[in-house]
């Protein structure tokens, strides 16, 4: 690492037919952190075109970390070289010493490393169990299912575990925000996120779409100390590029890149999209680390939704939550999650009650009670849970018969 910040003019610009201070070029490259005294020693062991090439390749290291600190709002190298870590002995230590010096600043300007230099710990776990720690998770569903709420919660708990939380609001409902974290958190959670709109006035930033936005949200992340980014939602923050082409996909994913936070992004869907997938596209659903579809699931007069793990990297599929909001004046008062197994098998006691039942009359039964635009209850799900209560201490079912007229009852 460099102690300090260095001028442009400091690296020596002579001409290529100009004779070569050896001496200039080791002090030059030792305090632009380029290399170490004993690869410096080691200059005097190459030829004239190669001590030149150091110098020039150098110089370039130095200008594209000048970029990186500027768009990044470090006010000098120094502090970006401490926060980002592109270290450039580490390229020393893994690069052979017999390798020109001027490839080494090379490598080291573009963040080169060996495979043999990257961890191989297992990865940490989910944030809130949720969201992946390092990448980028989506959550999606239709209009109004309830996914601001349930980001919320999330943030609610992200805040009190530590972290700081930038929301970025492309949809401007900052009053929406604010009300509902505060019901949820209180006024302590209130003061570990922050808020900025990058499509209303007070924007002084660029404009454009969020992989044109991402060296100004990531200057705010790191003013801020900003160790989660949530942004609602993905269609406005594409800016009017449609978010069904592959390269909206690929462009916000640079973009998250860019910011380098772990990030949860909202998108709304249409009923008639692939609930698999974000916007029904194999294109978002392969570039996020995690995505989670919310779908309506709950009884007449309930806010019941049902939360499904659908993508995982490093991972185990959690399955399904049932997840009940409870609103009080106007505000969500209380966000839980539950099994939706366990749930599930909660409401089959109830529909048994009245007496035996197949699972074809169950599945009737349990989705009779459902509204209208609510996720339908499957027949498999109703085995699962029927099975699990065979096998459950004490026994919850029993069952008489075989094949789809088996008649279920509870014990």
């Amino acid at each position: 690492m460099i102690a300090g910040d260095w001028d442009p003019e400091d690296l020596p610009r002579a001409p290529v037919d100009a004779p070569v201070d050896l001496s200039a070029i080791r002090a030059e490259l030792e305090a632009a952190g380029a290399v170490d005294r004993e690869t410096a020693r080691e200059l005097r062991n190459v030829s004239e075109e190669e001590r030149e090439r150091a110098i020039v390749d150098a110089a370039a290291w130095r200008a594209g970390v000048e970029a990186s600190a500027h768009r990044a709002g470090f006010a000098t190298m120094a502090e970006y070289l401490e926060a980002t870590d592109p270290v450039p002995d580490r390229i020393l230590r893994i690069v052979p010493r017999a390798e020109p010096v001027g490839e080494l600043v090379v490598l080291a300007r573009l963040g080169v490393r060996r495979l043999a230099d990257i961890p191989t710990d297992p990865p940490p776990p989910m944030l809130v169990g949720r969201c992946d720690p390092v990448g980028h998770t989506i959550l999606y569903g239709t209009g109004g299912v309830g996914k601001g709420v349930l980001a919320c919660q999330w943030i609610v708990e992200l805040v009190r575990d530590g972290h700081v939380v930038l929301i970025v609001d492309y949809e401007a409902h900052e009053t929406e925000w604010s009300r509902r974290i505060s019901a949820l958190g209180g006024p302590d959670v209130l003061a570990g996120a922050y808020y900025v709109a990058p499509l209303t006035p007070t924007w002084t930033g660029v404009g454009g779409p969020i992989w044109v936005q991402a060296a100004d949200i990531r200057a705010i992340a790191e003013a801020i100390g900003a160790t989660f980014v949530v942004i609602d939602s993905i269609v406005p923050a594409c800016a009017g590029i449609d978010p069904m082409k592959p390269e909206a996909a690929s462009q916000y994913a640079a973009a998250l890149q860019l910011i380098a936070r772990p990030a949860l992004s909202l998108a709304h869907i249409t009923k008639a999209d692939d609930q698999r997938y974000p916007f029904g596209s194999v294109f978002w659903h392969n570039l996020a680390r995690t995505t989670w579809s919310l779908a309506a699931g709950g009884e007449s007069g309930q806010h019941t939704v049902i939360l499904t793990h659908r993508k995982r990297n490093n991972y185990p599929d959690l399955g399904k939550f049932i997840v009940n909001v409870t609103w009080r004046d106007g505000l969500p008062a209380e966000v839980w999650e539950r099994g939706y197994t366990p749930a599930l098998a909660n409401r089959i006691t109830a529909e048994l009650a009245v007496g035996p039942l197949t699972v074809a009359e169950l599945v009737t039964a349990l989705n009779d009670d459902l509204d209208d635009d609510a996720e339908k209850v499957k027949d498999n799900s109703v085995r699962t849970a029927l099975r699990r209560g065979l096998k459950d201490t004490p026994k919850r079912f029993t069952v008489a018969g075989n094949g789809t007229a088996a008649r279920w009852s509870n014990v």
